[in-house]
């Protein structure tokens, strides 16, 4: 008998491995589009 407060083991970290693989990707995701509006406005202010 486990004394430890975790839930059954079946599909709880299936589904946390899977929120935590969104929250990252969504994470890249925002983190290009930041660059990438970062690269527009030095471009944009860059030109003559």
């Amino acid at each position: 008998m486990k004394l430890t407060s975790t839930p059954q083991d079946g599909d709880l970290p299936s589904l946390n491995s899977l929120f935590t693989a969104s929250a990252g990707l969504r994470c890249g995701i925002a983190a290009a589009l930041l660059a990438l509006l970062w690269l527009g406005i030095h471009w944009a202010v860059a030109l003559p």
